[in-house]
């Protein structure tokens, strides 16, 4: 009830502001000149950069406490996409003898997941990030290409990205991950870290200046020795960037990554979970073709 109250009020204080602000503007509009045409343009021209003025704070200075809820929500949202689209590729298993189309079954559920979370950072922060997601090759353990992007249709990602061959050594953020056994990895201006070779990437024409990278993997093995060696299960990256510097360095960057990094967790689940679906379809259509030839 106190919450509704402090909303009446400050809806009643906008409304109030707008208009004393109106009547001041005509006030100052009419003392300026006698035509009536050029009191309007300039009351609308006042109000309308006002306003747009009050949309840039607002989005500039977004309370830290919403950017938390959002965050905090977020987790519930990718959760409950997590849980849908793992009930989706189940039925699809049961339904599906066709292993390439399943397979796009599969990657259309990343893409879910993708999407929600991009929306989920833009709402929060207030800026722009991108998302997608780095597989590793099937034939080699140190070549990646781009599985699923936001920005991207299935098909899209299929024909543009899904014959790179991006070389895991030759990138900072993933060697970094891999070689230093790092969790993740943040980068807040990339661009000036490059032209200092502090950063390294195979596409010397990259946009983004902040970055957070996190694996999607699972620990197969924890050896306790002086070393502390952690042997894991990586199937690719988790990758979301910008072009704002310093995005993942305030106050509530763990948040994001810890978002980020729960958002890699299902992603490892759901495609593992969708692979053994896939030989399942692969093996019962060889069984099938291979018992054909025998009763031939």
């Amino acid at each position: 009830m106190r919450e509704r109250i402090k909303n009446l009020c400050a809806y009643f204080l906008v409304v109030f502001n707008l208009i004393v602000g109106a009547v001041s503007v005509y006030s100052t509009a009419t003392a300026l000149t006698g035509k009536t045409i050029w009191v309007i343009v300039i009351i609308i021209s006042v109000l309308g950069l006002c306003g747009s003025i009050a949309l840039i704070v607002e989005k500039a200075y977004k309370p830290l406490s919403d950017k938390v809820e959002e965050l905090s929500e977020g987790y519930i949202t990718v959760a409950e996409k997590f849980k849908s689209e793992s009930l989706r590729i189940k039925e699809c298993f049961y339904d599906s003898n066709n292993p390439e189309e399943f397979k796009k079954e599969i990657l259309t559920g990343c893409h879910y997941l993708v999407s929600d979370l991009k929306d989920i950072i833009n709402n929060a922060l207030g800026k722009k990030v991108r998302v997608c997601i780095k597989m590793f090759r099937s034939d080699s353990d140190e070549l990646l290409f781009t599985y699923c992007r936001d920005s991207f249709t299935i098909d899209q990602s299929i024909k543009k990205e899904h014959n790179q061959r991006i070389d895991v050594n030759k990138n900072s953020d993933f060697s970094d991950i891999l070689n230093g056994n790092k969790d993740y990895f943040v980068g807040s201006d990339l661009k000036k870290d490059y032209k200092e070779k502090k950063y390294h990437n195979t596409n010397k024409e990259f946009k983004y200046s902040s970055a957070v990278v996190v694996p999607i993997r699972a620990l197969k093995e924890e050896i306790v020795d002086d070393y502390d060696k952690k042997y894991y299960d990586n199937i690719g990256f988790l990758c979301v960037d910008s072009k704002h510097k310093h995005l993942f360095s305030n106050g509530h960057a763990k948040m994001c990554v810890n978002l980020i990094q729960a958002t890699a967790h299902f992603l490892y689940v759901f495609i593992s979970q969708g692979n053994e679906y896939y030989d399942c379809i692969k093996e019962s259509i060889t069984e099938n073709a291979e018992e054909v030839v025998t009763n031939g």
